[in-house]
């Protein structure tokens, strides 16, 4: 690999290039070398935006201490599709000066696609996952995921089965901050707690007329 191979590899255009391109393109090998496994969308979404110009859902992103774990509760729990392997990116000062971590930060990644089909065309939302070590991470929310942050936010997911989802995810450890929540017979929820003490709500609704 080149010098000049390696400065793309690591600079903050060919990450933001390699989300683009492994949510937008058929499965293939991108610019960077690297293997793209996009889900199947059935039903694509028309490409509209709303009155501020904006299309739909993106991506989010979830900062880890153990990419292997958290891979593990996205894609083996919760069924997640992994579009791109974990690829250890080592140093990127772009990616740290966007971060605010400073220079001494080593960073893995990969992208992970959210069930539900596409948010805009054939756009389905991802998760980017970035391991970053080199640095002190602070863990407070996963020393304490219920502490009331101001600004901490998280995903809501709806669920087919919460019960039968729970008992698997209670089986392979993991942790919630409550017990199954109903607010009528037919809606409950509760809070699951993934490795790094990023809040999952898990919902489950009834059924659409029609709905399968």
């Amino acid at each position: 690999m080149t010098d000049t191979m390696k400065q793309c590899r690591l600079s903050g255009r060919a990450r933001l290039a390699l989300l683009a391109m492994a949510m937008a393109v058929p499965a293939q090998v991108n610019a960077q070398g690297v293997e793209i496994n996009l889900p199947e969308v059935k039903y694509p979404i028309p490409l509209e935006t709303n009155s501020a110009g904006i299309y739909g859902l993106e991506h989010t992103h979830v900062i880890t201490g153990d990419i292997e774990k958290s891979v593990h509760f996205y894609v083996d729990l919760l069924g997640f599709h992994q579009v791109t392997p974990i690829q250890d990116v080592g140093e990127s000062p772009l990616m740290a000066e966007m971060l605010g971590v400073g220079d001494q930060a080593r960073f893995k990644q990969t992208i992970l696609a959210m069930p539900g089909g596409a948010s805009y065309g054939s756009h389905v939302p991802g998760i980017e996952i970035w391991e970053i070590t080199g640095i002190p991470l602070d863990t407070t929310l996963k020393d304490n995921p219920a502490l009331n942050l101001q600004g901490k936010g998280y995903n809501a997911y709806r669920v087919k089965d919460l019960a039968g989802l729970i008992r698997k995810l209670e089986a392979a450890g993991v942790k919630f901050i409550s017990k199954q929540v109903f607010l009528t017979p037919d809606i409950s929820g509760i809070y699951a707690i993934d490795p790094d003490g990023q809040i999952v709500e898990l919902d489950e609704f009834p059924k659409p007329l029609g709905e399968d």
